[in-house]
């Protein structure tokens, strides 16, 4: 079993810089990361002598690359995107001797999208497509299933076809599909596993690991509390008035609609840009909402806005990929981590009520209203330090939801998930005297 320690320490005070520091020390390591320039600044910054090798696709599959790369015992840095498919390899025991180190882990479990409870139970079960492991509610194909693909039947319910044969499939009681992203497989698979993050209470990596019944050491940063007033000087909370019958959940935002919501969203940030904010440059703003508000379709690489966007926030354009507002506010999804692309900017605009599915809540044995509310405290304040608060400057945050303000707000006076508005009237008095100066 591999020893599991989590490092819970402040986004921005130094995590990756001292785990590059750290690798003279190390023999034989993987380290996963969000994103390809991260992976790119480990091997560049390495410590003199220590030699680490990427995944190329330039004469295999990254997969068959980073295979290769595992078989001969290299030191290797990789994306999440990677990692997450290397749950065979670890079952093949390629992982065997690896200290890995997992920067900012991506959510273990997602919710299988478009398979109902129904459709799973009547047709999939019952026909005998798969089969349930009672014990861990793994799904698994039967030979009727594989044979049915083989056949050239490769459009039924392909997605959960292609999870099942990667073993990542499970499922609950009532017959809810999840996709366990990083399976037990691949966090136990080294020698050990370290984690790097940020207020893991409210993580579903830390459920995650408690429901599976694995132990870990939680290390914390002696130097969290005097951060977190630095960062409490620094930020400005305004509340940001949209109406009030249209609410924020993703649930909410994303189901079926009344046809004007989106040009009412749309004015009321066109609003705040010409009242509060006249004088803030759109191209410094960030804003989260879910994709299909902001996309056409939810689609992000194509040229079209949303129902919330609006060609008056910025002209579109293309860049790796993904058509965006150029010029103009910068959508960023809310699930961001180990970003400094949108460091420069001074405004965000947090259009989220944020709460864990059901479904994952009730996977994780968790569906007490406190693990909801550190699980959005974490996704806000993950979100919020990928701007320019990450470099010791002020911001102004605008947010709809009484909730999340409340959640930020105390956390920042106490460093407690906390609702209660004593703290939010001592927050909104502090501010009335010293606000942080605008840029």
């Amino acid at each position: 079993m591999s020893e599991i320690t989590i490092i819970d320490r402040p986004c921005g005070t130094g995590k990756t810089t001292d785990l590059i520091q750290s690798l003279a020390d190390k023999n034989k390591f993987l380290i996963v990361t969000p994103y390809l320039d991260e992976v790119q600044r480990i091997v560049r910054d390495a410590p003199q002598g220590v030699c680490i090798e990427t995944p190329s696709d330039d004469k295999m599959s990254k997969l068959e690359s980073i295979r290769e790369l595992l078989s001969k015992g290299a030191n290797i840095a990789t994306t999440h995107a990677l990692y997450v498919n290397l749950a065979e390899v670890a079952r093949n025991g390629l992982l065997a001797g690896y200290e890995i180190i997992i920067d900012e882990v991506p959510n273990p479990i997602e919710v299988t999208e478009g398979v109902s409870a129904a459709d799973f139970k009547d047709v999939l079960l019952r026909d005998e497509y798969v089969t349930v492991d009672e014990t861990t509610g793994q799904v698994r194909l039967t030979m009727k299933w594989q044979l049915l693909v083989k056949g050239g039947a490769t459009g039924f319910f392909r997605n959960v076809y292609q999870d099942a044969l990667a073993n990542r499939l499970f499922t609950d009681e009532e017959g809810n599909l999840f996709v366990l992203a990083v399976p037990t497989d691949l966090l136990t698979a080294g020698t050990s596993l370290t984690i790097l993050t940020y207020l893991a209470e409210g993580s579903l990596i830390k459920a995650y690991l408690e429901r599976c019944k694995l132990t870990y050491t939680l290390n914390t940063w002696e130097g969290e509390a005097e951060w977190r007033k630095k960062a409490r000087s620094l930020i400005t909370i305004e509340v940001f008035n949209v109406p009030s019958d249209i609410k924020l959940s993703h649930a909410k935002q994303t189901a079926r609609k009344q046809s004007n919501d989106g040009q009412r969203i749309s004015d009321a940030i066109k609003k705040l840009f010409q009242r509060k904010w006249s004088g803030v440059a759109k191209e410094n703003t960030v804003l989260t909402c879910a994709a299909v508000n902001w996309f056409a379709d939810g689609s992000l690489s194509r040229q079209k806005a949303g129902p919330w966007a609006s060609r008056s926030f910025g002209k579109w354009a293309q860049e790796d990929g993904v058509w965006q507002v150029m010029n103009g506010i910068n959508w960023l999804a809310n699930t961001t981590r180990g970003s400094n692309r949108y460091i420069h900017c001074s405004h965000a605009i947090y259009l989220y009520d944020q709460h864990p599915k059901p479904q994952i809540k009730a996977y994780l044995g968790r569906s007490d209203q406190a693990f909801s509310d550190a699980f959005a405290l974490t996704e806000l304040v993950q979100w919020l330090w990928r701007t320019r608060v990450r470099a010791g400057l002020p911001i102004t945050v605008a947010i709809p939801s009484e909730r999340m303000r409340y959640l930020l707000t105390n956390w920042l006076q106490t460093g407690e998930v906390s609702r209660k508005r004593d703290f939010v009237r001592k927050w909104q008095a502090e501010q009335s005297k010293s606000r942080p100066k605008r840029l």
